[in-house]
């Protein structure tokens, strides 16, 4: 039986070759200090947003109303959707209780589940040269 390539043998591989590409094309500079700045400024921008999350049900779970949706797990240690669910699960479970809308509420959380989503196309995803261009786009690894 042949064995599966490691996956992150695959990606190492073809990030290597695509920045071999880029540099062909455009010289040795892959990235300027301003993009990764950016980048570093967007990657610090979600962690805020995760953890602001993690607090945010931890502080949900003080209400006594809620004293039965406690988690064996700590929330800060749960992934960045299972903090997203567990935090529409206290909001849904608090509007029903109060009778007030969360619509609002629910589709803020939606909103950080889609930026998670990108977040996890650019860490998880492939390089690949732009068709068309010289440039470089990612791709999701589906």
């Amino acid at each position: 039986m042949q064995k599966r390539p490691d996956p992150r043998v695959i990606r190492a591989k073809n990030l290597i070759a695509i920045v071999r590409r880029w540099q062909a094309l455009q010289g040795d500079q892959f990235g300027n200090d301003e993009e990764l700045k950016e980048i570093g400024f967007l990657t610090m921008c979600f962690t805020e947003l995760e953890e602001s999350t993690a607090l945010y049900c931890e502080l949900l779970l003080f209400r006594p109303e809620l004293g039965g949706f406690h988690q064996p797990k700590a929330v800060i240690e749960k992934g960045f959707g299972e903090k997203l669910d567990l935090c529409k699960t206290y909001i849904i479970a608090l509007g029903v209780l109060r009778a007030i809308g969360t619509d609002a509420i629910l589709n803020e959380i939606e909103r950080a589940r889609e930026i998670g989503e990108k977040r996890n196309s650019i860490i998880h995803g492939y390089l690949h040269p732009a068709q068309g261009s010289t440039g470089l786009v990612f791709r999701n690894n589906i």
